[in-house]
């Protein structure tokens, strides 16, 4: 499993085109929840919410093909 750093997340969020709300709607998660991981003040600690960015970054792998 890769470690998610605030250059991840935000590479993902960007490459889905989705604003903070809306990323954070499909995770799980809150705006400012991903206003502090995209900051490096906080990094996803829940295994749930890992998987599930996990997830969305294969989805958009597949789509990328």
């Amino acid at each position: 499993m890769m470690k998610w750093d605030a250059e991840r997340i935000l590479a993902l969020r960007k490459a889905l085109e989705l604003s903070r709300e809306r990323f954070a709607h499909r995770i799980g998660v809150t705006a400012n929840t991903i206003y502090r991981w995209e900051k490096g003040l906080s990094l996803p600690a829940s295994l749930a919410i890992i998987r599930r960015l996990e997830e969305l970054e294969k989805e958009l792998k597949g789509t990328q093909k």
